[in-house]
């Protein structure tokens, strides 16, 4: 688990700063220790096939390297590896990551608040090879921050964020792209969006959930059509700010934000948790 806990406390009976592993059994710390330093939040945590684990967030170190707000960490000892993205801001602004995603290839995709990775010019939004150099395929400009992201199974990718441009048409915080980059112009959602969280749905349909304006109406989760964006009648009137979402095997979907209450609904119904970006 990743957070803002540091070392003023503790989690799981150790010591820990911004990030831990946890016995599934008792709930203690085991020896896992990547230490994010002083003022390193991990927002992310993302386990590879192979099992390393990729962390993202605002820590500048991180498993003993200097490593800016994306790391690849050993199973084993929490460790940094040579995963080295090279995120950057030559803007004076902070440099983070707020969405990962690992593709069906390996590739990765990370988003955030940055213009720099591998080296080159990238706004907000790149992927990498699983070494962790520049994929160059995939060069995309988006007018401002990019605070989720999901890999739909065909290998297209939901973004989303406070953009409301990318690749310079008009999107509003929510966007779809194609295998090689481009804009998928058949996706364009309804919803003017501060996204939190993307999950794509078994029946390929897409969750969002944040801050959102969906036909002029608030509704801070929202379900989108696999193909137009478009929502659809599911409103299950979350009453504040909704950050994280999954789906169980059975269809249900779990829900965690600021809100302590969520209607249940007779068509899925919600299980609602109280959680804080992590």
């Amino acid at each position: 688990m990743g957070g803002s806990f540091n070392g003023q406390g503790s989690i799981g009976g150790q010591t820990r700063n911004y990030i831990a592993r946890l016995d599934a059994a008792t709930g203690l710390a085991d020896g896992f220790d990547p230490n994010a330093g002083q003022n390193g939040i991990v927002r992310l945590v993302a386990t590879q096939p192979d099992g390393n684990i990729l962390v993202g967030g605002d820590f500048l170190s991180i498993g003993g390297q200097t490593r800016k707000a994306l790391a690849r960490l050993d199973a084993n000892s929490g460790l940094a590896d040579s995963f080295d993205s090279k995120l950057g801001n030559n803007n004076g602004l902070v440099t983070s990551v707020y969405g990962l995603a690992i593709q069906a290839d390996g590739k990765i995709l990370a988003g955030g608040t940055f213009n720099l990775a591998g080296g080159r010019s990238r706004e907000n939004i790149t992927r990498l090879e699983n070494d962790g150099k520049l994929d160059r395929t995939l060069n995309i400009n988006t007018t401002s921050d990019v605070t989720a992201l999901a890999v739909q199974p065909d290998g297209k990718s939901i973004i989303g964020g406070s953009f409301t441009s990318v690749l310079g048409v008009p999107r509003f915080g929510i966007a779809r792209l194609n295998t090689d980059g481009t804009l998928d112009l058949l996706f364009h959602s309804d919803a003017k969006a501060l996204p939190n969280t993307i999950t794509v749905q078994p029946d390929g349909k897409i969750l969002v959930g944040g801050l959102l304006d969906v036909g002029g109406q608030s509704r801070n989760l929202a379900r989108l059509d696999a193909t137009t964006g478009i929502a659809d009648s599911f409103d299950p009137h979350p009453n504040d700010i909704v950050w994280s979402t999954a789906v169980q095997p059975d269809g249900k979907i779990v829900v965690g934000g600021d809100s302590p209450v969520l209607v249940e609904r007779r068509a899925i119904p919600l299980r609602a948790l109280m959680a804080r970006p992590a």
